[in-house]
Order: structure tokens, then sequence, then C-alpha cells
């Protein structure tokens, strides 16, 4: 089982485990505690009130899934990015050989004269 945070902002984070703290009162640290005690939940060094964070359950098989999906996406824009590139490529270089050939042409006519 995998967790999805979610904020206002977004999904800021999937972990196996949502890292749930309370502070501690002798010290006021923020410690690692169950969901039943939690004041906080933390994230990358962040804490978040619990009322401004969705946890949800999340089947790993369907975590993987979502994300392979998105890397096959990028991976097929990747690829067309380097076809169009190609393609200008040809371009560019059809132009410089016809622009070479014109200056031939000239040079040629240049020495006939």
């Amino acid at each position: 089982m995998m967790y999805k945070i979610v904020t206002d902002e977004g999904v800021i984070a999937l972990c196996d485990e949502p890292w749930y703290v309370r502070k501690k009162t002798e010290s006021g640290a923020w410690i690692h505690c169950g969901e039943d005690e939690a004041e906080m939940l933390s994230v990358n060094g962040t804490l978040y009130s619990l009322d401004e964070v969705i946890v949800a359950p999340q089947e790993t098989g369907t975590v993987v899934f979502e994300h392979a999906l998105k890397i096959n996406e990028q991976g097929v824009a990747i690829v067309g990015i380097e076809d169009s590139v190609c393609e200008l490529d040809s371009l560019q270089e059809e132009r410089l050989a016809m622009i070479e050939q014109a200056i031939t042409e000239l040079d040629a006519e240049k020495g006939g004269i």
C-alpha cells in the first residue's frame, strides 16, 4: 500500500507510510507518532496541518501503472521533438546545398565572362 499526500497545490508526495507527528510537551520537539495522536503531517521536513492535507491510500500497482503511463507519454513527446529536430536539420542541409549550388553557378558565370 502506498499513500498519496494531496494539498490544494496538488499531489505533494507519494510514500509507503505517512509521517504523522506530534509535539513533545517536555522538549517542544516534533516526534513521529500514530495517526490517532497526530497534530501534523511531515512531508520532506515540511509540516502540514491535518486539515490542509488529504492522505489517500493507493494500491502500489496503480501508482506504478500511473507513473509508467506518464513516462511513456513523456517518452513519446521526446521522440516527437527529436523527429522534428531531425526534419529541421534535413531542411537546413537542403537549403545549404542549394546556396552552395547557387554560389558555384555564380562563380562559373563570373569566370566565363
